[in-house]
């Protein structure tokens, strides 16, 4: 046999065993980590059966939750797991045995690729933020909010993460964390007015999040993205629409200064609908 084809089919057969290497790795981590969520479900309804999960706290099934979906997360070339579905805008998604959703995201900020890997179950939500050219998770939220809405950068040292949040994910909340050499830190970066309930809010110097509160009856009767925070990466402005005039959106902005915004939370349900039906946690 020719030396050259020799060595191209060995060099298939190679690369289609890194191939299938790589997929069982991914599908095994998954699985030990639908286990977990499995495990934990049934502890919460008082249904562990063998004695050893019985013995466990619920902080105990939480960490070993983190720790399965941590080792997914950091398997190379995770994010493009042959299983994921992708949908419109990049965003890919794989259901586990109707358990818990897994979905990804692909964020390109200034040629750096930044993979946000979220979980979200009856019981257990998070997310991780990982740098695909290091391996490295760079942030882990550990809140117990499924999803991300987007990451900005802000300056050389600062990030804007905004979540999608409240229980439909109807709302919209901002934070800033600060980036060094080994982690992203979030600080409290907002000053002004934050959202107790309705129409109650509290000024404060310093808070960590930016709200912007539209529970899913006021999204019913709002416009599309009622509750959406922009931000202008050009003049470090964020921003988010008011409603006081009816249905002609007002922009309230702020921008980045001293290392933090003033802007104040925003319940759309106070203008949409008089008043919002449930409030702000």
């Amino acid at each position: 046999m020719n030396l050259t084809l020799m060595k191209k089919r060995l060099s298939v057969l190679v690369l289609f065993s890194w191939v299938c290497f790589v997929g069982f790795s991914q599908q095994k981590e998954l699985e030990a980590f639908k286990q977990t969520i499995i495990q934990y479900n049934e502890y919460a309804e008082g249904k562990a059966q063998e004695a050893e999960h019985k013995k466990k706290s619920a902080e105990e099934y939480r960490s070993n939750i983190d720790k399965s979906f941590r080792d997914f997360v950091l398997l190379k070339n995770s994010e493009n797991y042959d299983q994921l579905k992708t949908f419109e805008g990049g965003m890919k998604e794989l259901t586990l045995d109707n358990k818990v959703t897994v979905n990804i995201q692909s964020f390109n900020l200034k040629n750096v690729i930044y993979v946000v890997y979220a979980f979200d179950s009856f019981l257990a939500s998070d997310y991780y933020v990982k740098d695909i050219a290091k391996n490295k998770i760079v942030y882990h939220n550990n809140k117990n909010v499924p999803y991300m809405d987007a990451i900005y950068i802000i300056d050389n040292k600062h990030f804007l993460i905004i979540e999608k949040y409240g229980d439909l994910n109807t709302s919209r909340r901002a934070f800033v964390v600060k980036a060094d050499k080994k982690l992203w830190t979030a600080i409290p970066a907002f000053e002004g007015n934050e959202l107790i309930y309705r129409e109650e809010k509290e000024f404060k110097k310093e808070r960590p999040y930016l709200l912007v509160w539209c529970d899913f009856e006021t999204q019913m009767n709002a416009p599309r993205n009622a509750s959406t925070i922009s931000f202008d990466t050009a003049t470090q402005t964020i921003s988010y629409k008011t409603f006081e005039n009816e249905r002609i959106p007002q922009i309230v902005r702020a921008q980045w200064k001293d290392s933090h915004f003033i802007i104040d939370d925003y319940d759309v349900g106070n203008h949409i609908l008089g008043f919002s039906p449930v409030g702000a946690p």
